[in-house]
């Protein structure tokens, strides 16, 4: 137990720190390993990467190298900042502001969402209840992306669940009327 204004790790949250739990702004001066956890009231600033991690704040996210892995995820209730995204995802009350690339991950933004001018996205959810700024959108090699401005992102997963419903629903009475 550790009182602080800001509590840094200087080195990677891992077995050796543990799981995080912070009521105020914390500084990770490493990366986040696999399967651990960091939760944070106050701002967060991650020096290295997010690996297969989850990383949750009540402010905001800022990581200056990237995330990647099935189950990487940030949830901020401010905005991230983060270089690239490979297979993670990322919810944001505010804006999301991703500096490279973005290859099969979602990105779901409270405000806008702004990638540079320079950046790649690759079969990737990009969506913002505000606007998107994107660099180059698609490859002849991977699954289309979906890009939503001005949609919410919380009406949009209904929306997609709604017919996800619907469509498990027809399949069933089909397969009952086939066996009428």
């Amino acid at each position: 137990v550790k009182v602080c204004s800001r509590l840094i790790i200087s080195s990677d949250v891992d077995f050796a720190t543990g799981n995080i739990v912070s009521r105020d702004a914390l500084e990770i001066k490493g990366s986040i390993k696999p399967k651990f956890r960091v939760n944070a009231l106050g701002d967060i600033l991650i020096r290295g990467n997010i690996e297969n991690a989850h990383v949750r704040s009540d402010s905001n996210v800022v990581v200056q190298a990237g995330m990647n892995g099935d189950n990487a995820s940030i949830h901020a209730r401010g905005d991230v900042d983060i270089r690239f995204v490979e297979r993670g995802k990322i919810e944001a009350g505010g804006a999301i502001i991703l500096r490279r690339n973005g290859y099969y991950c979602s990105l779901y933004a409270g405000t806008d969402v702004r990638c540079e001018p320079s950046s790649r996205i690759a079969a990737a959810q990009l969506v913002a209840a505000g606007s998107l700024t994107v660099g180059t959108v698609g490859s002849d090699i991977a699954d289309p992306s979906l890009l939503a401005a001005a949609v919410s992102p919380e009406q949009l997963r209904r929306y997609f669940e709604f017919q996800r419903t619907i469509a498990a629903q027809f399949e069933a009475a089909e397969t009952l009327q086939r066996q009428i």
